[in-house]
């Protein structure tokens, strides 16, 4: 069996990790050949704002033809929890529910 020595990992709290999630998203382009390349674009968008606008979202590449079609009166997510770390946490999994295709953004928004 093979001996590894103890190594020292860099370990970073929950919510700090949290915070680099939200501050960059993955751009997916699919190639003609079929595969998909991911780009991360380091923009806190997501970390900063308290309201997310369907207008912003649909101007990530991914997102552009099924903002488009969205026709509902509500444009706006808000995360108004009085307390930050849970404004955090909630923005964390709607931003992965999102960027995983999880969620359509109909659900998200209406």
């Amino acid at each position: 069996m093979k001996q590894f020595k103890n190594v020292q990992v860099d370990k970073i709290g929950f919510h700090e990790g949290l915070q680099r999630g939200l501050s960059t998203y993955p751009i997916k382009t699919i190639q003609e050949n079929g595969s998909v390349s991911i780009e991360r674009v380091k923009d806190p968008y997501f970390l900063v704002n308290d309201k997310w606008n369907i207008n912003d979202i649909g101007e990530i590449k991914q997102f552009e033809k099924l903002v488009a079609k969205y026709n509902f009166s509500n444009k706006n997510i808000h995360f108004e929890f009085s307390e930050s770390s849970i404004n955090l946490e909630v923005k964390y999994v709607y931003y992965q529910q999102l960027f995983n295709n999880l969620w359509s953004i109909k659900s998200i928004y209406s």
